[in-house]
């Protein structure tokens, strides 16, 4: 089974709910699903549980992110917003060097600007898609 990393802000309830829709709807099209507030956890609670170990804790984050995004066969990168998410960015950027294939997934009208997005992170994408059905061929093509 193909495993896709889902990439994108997870720092409040809309997003964290919307991620987590995101991640159902490709795992019941039949693929695996690392979305990171799961798989390597939530810092806004483990910092209140964990408050001496914060650094160590980001760390573990950092790295289970890390290894999960080496082991995809795809990432998706949402970028609903004006402007993507710092995180997301560097994820796209990591996935992009390491050759694994990256769609964006943005439902948003907002832009960065009037010619698109930003040249450093679109040209790291394989494609925008606007629609879950959309997403789903795009998938499909690229993790053949």
């Amino acid at each position: 089974m193909k495993m896709i990393y889902i990439a994108g802000p997870l720092f409040n309830e809309n997003e964290k709910v919307g991620n987590l829709a995101l991640s159902n709807f490709l795992q019941k099209a039949g693929y695996t699903v690392f979305l990171p507030q799961n798989e390597a956890g939530d810092f806004s609670r483990l910092a209140k549980k964990y408050p001496l170990k914060t650094k160590s804790v980001r760390e573990g984050i950092f790295k289970k992110d890390i290894r999960a995004l080496m082991d995809s066969n795809a990432v998706v990168a949402l970028l609903d917003g004006r402007a993507p998410d710092e995180g997301t960015c560097v994820e796209i950027g990591f996935a992009y060097a390491k050759g694994i294939p990256v769609i964006g997934y943005k439902t948003d009208i907002r832009c960065f600007s009037q010619y698109g997005e930003n040249i450093m992170l679109e040209l790291c994408l394989k494609k925008i898609c606007r629609t879950k059905r959309d997403l789903l061929k795009t998938l499909s093509n690229i993790t053949k």
